[in-house]
């Protein structure tokens, strides 16, 4: 499954299962290093 598909069925999601998904997701980025946060960022634009 592709990031796309996946982002679309979690939008899907009932409201308290996305904030739970939202949570996880933004825990797991905590591990990364200030550069590999500013890598998968910039990414992103």
């Amino acid at each position: 499954m592709d990031a796309t598909t996946l982002e679309q069925s979690a939008l899907h999601l009932p409201l308290a299962d996305r904030a739970k998904l939202a949570r996880s997701l933004l825990l797991s980025l905590e591990n990364l290093s200030d550069m590999e946060l500013s890598d998968a960022w910039l990414k992103e634009w």
